[in-house]
């Protein structure tokens, strides 16, 4: 359990003091953004640990730290942690918004995610599960951005502002009308239907005697996932593919949909998968209820298949986890 505690608390100190981040326009960024919901963690997913597993296909965020506590009916509570980080921490920007929408490479690289995840293993507790995982997003109709409408609102605002040649570098300036602008431009959008799409890759395996080094790094298994959204006025539709396969697994393939709103101060749903392999429905009912700030709180109970022998049985799962989401 040392061994455990002591590799969160590297990932944690290795990564933490990146977060000082660059935005695109930063005095500006936060009203560019529609979609404050935080995808579900690709390493968790990997790891089948997430309290959803119909993932969503919204774009990522700077850095989010997952603290996991999940607990199987009549089994013992297993542990685990997930840090999840964009490429936007290492400095990335843009010059401007036409360059942000022109260059896709270095927009799809800025919006993707990338995620390292650990939990105990339940059947040797003396070594670590761990799940890498990326996801990228191809489609994000939430980004303000990259909407024609949105962004002529937006410069057209500008007009009756000086260039920065005739200003003076420290002179600082009140922009009312575009304020107004990005609220306008939000509005606009937020009153549509607008839907997401991403994919993703990871891969499972175990830390034996939660020692790193090149012979006790096994990998089991990998995963690859297809998560879409759509949002409407009051609710989110998921949808998603999963894939999981290896040497000496019999692939896994998991169908689902979801439904969530982000009604009365929380972000609730429910979903319901179909596992070929088991030839089981799952399902599971969560809720994420902001603490402070960027802290919420996520609380699943989900109906899974296990394979017991030579059978699946169906187990309920409870799963919590403290998320913190550090930047947006």
């Amino acid at each position: 359990m040392k061994t455990f505690i002591y590799f969160i608390f590297l990932i944690l100190t290795i990564c933490v003091p990146l977060t000082g981040y660059t935005q695109i326009d930063s005095a500006e960024y936060e009203e560019t953004i529609l979609s404050y919901n935080v995808p579900e963690s690709p390493g968790f997913t990997v790891l089948g640990v997430n309290p959803n597993k119909v993932v969503s296909g919204i774009n990522a965020k700077p850095l989010v730290i997952n603290v996991l506590g999940q607990l199987v009916f009549n089994d013992k509570l297993t542990p685990g942690f997930a840090m999840d980080f964009s490429p936007s921490i290492f400095g990335m920007s843009f010059n401007n918004r036409n360059d942000y929408r022109k260059d896709d490479f270095k927009r799809i690289l800025f919006n993707s995610s990338i995620s390292v995840a650990a939990i105990k293993d339940k059947k040797d507790t003396n070594s670590t599960k761990f799940g890498l995982g990326f996801r990228i997003t191809l489609l994000d109709e939430t980004d303000l951005l990259m909407n024609e409408e949105a962004c002529e609102i937006i410069q057209n605002s500008l007009v009756e502002y000086p260039s920065q040649d005739e200003t003076k570098e420290d002179d600082t300036q009140e922009l009312p009308a575009l304020k107004k602008a990005y609220k306008d431009a939000r509005s606009i959008l937020l009153s549509k239907t607008r839907h997401s799409l991403s994919v993703g890759y990871g891969v499972e395996g175990i830390i034996k005697n939660s020692i790193i080094n090149k012979d006790s790094i096994i990998a089991n298994s990998h995963s690859i996932w297809v998560g879409g959204q759509s949002t409407f006025k009051d609710f989110r539709l998921l949808y998603t593919y999963q894939a999981r396969f290896g040497t000496k697994l019999t692939p896994e393939n998991l169908l689902g949909m979801a439904i969530k709103t982000n009604k009365y101060g929380m972000n609730a749903g429910c979903e319901l998968l179909y596992n070929f392999k088991a030839q089981k429905f799952e399902g599971a009912l969560s809720s994420e209820i902001r603490i402070v700030n960027n802290l919420s709180a996520v609380i699943g109970l989900s109906i899974v298949s296990e394979k017991n022998i030579d059978e699946y049985i169906t187990k309920l799962n409870l799963v919590s986890n403290i998320r913190y989401n550090i930047g947006n």
